[in-house]
């Protein structure tokens, strides 16, 4: 009836081009959920992260990350699931990079995720969301998105992945603020 779900994550970033090697940083990350059967099909419950930033150049300012909001989540039927998340979300900034930015992000997410297992070998997700997330030119984004991607299964083991996105968004500023739209695949 209950699952609690723990984890740690490391990542490096690397760029592959010097010229946006100031993006090369580290992150460890801790997340938590807790999540409560009310059926068969559905349950409830609260996620919750931290994570803290660190660049190798200083450029961009090393950073720590929170978020914690309630989420639910239900299987309409055996090849579709639903999950949407409301919370709060905050960034907290070091100041004195060369990105000239001393904002701090405090702001509500949201997101909604509808999962397809189309066959044995397709599956598919579309997504919508609200959320702040690292800059690439200031401190955060803050960030509206739309998201389709499919996973295709081409021999056993060996996944390829493919994405189509639409993007808008507004810089916290410093001295390439800017407001965007972008799209991709």
């Amino acid at each position: 009836k209950a699952v609690l779900t723990l984890g740690y994550n490391h990542f490096t970033f690397v760029s592959t081009s010097d010229s946006f090697s100031y993006l090369d940083r580290n992150a460890e990350e801790l997340n938590s959920s807790v999540y409560f059967a009310l059926t068969s099909t559905t349950g409830a419950g609260l996620e919750a992260s931290a994570v803290y930033n660190y660049y190798s150049q200083d450029f961009l300012n090393n950073a720590v990350g929170y978020n914690v909001g309630p989420f639910v989540e239900t299987q309409i039927t055996s090849y579709l699931k639903l999950r949407a998340s409301v919370g709060y979300q905050a960034i907290n900034f070091a100041t004195g990079g060369g990105v000239d930015d001393s904002s701090d992000a405090s702001n509500p997410y949201a997101y909604i995720l509808l999962s397809h297992r189309i066959n044995a070998a397709i599956s598919q997700t579309i997504s919508a969301g609200h959320e702040s997330e690292l800059g690439v030119n200031s401190n955060f984004i803050v960030l509206n998105y739309v998201r389709h991607t499919a996973t295709w299964n081409i021999v056993n083991h060996l996944l390829l992945g493919t994405e189509l996105f639409y993007e808008t968004g507004d810089d916290s500023g410093g001295i390439f603020s800017e407001d965007i739209q972008r799209y991709g695949g």
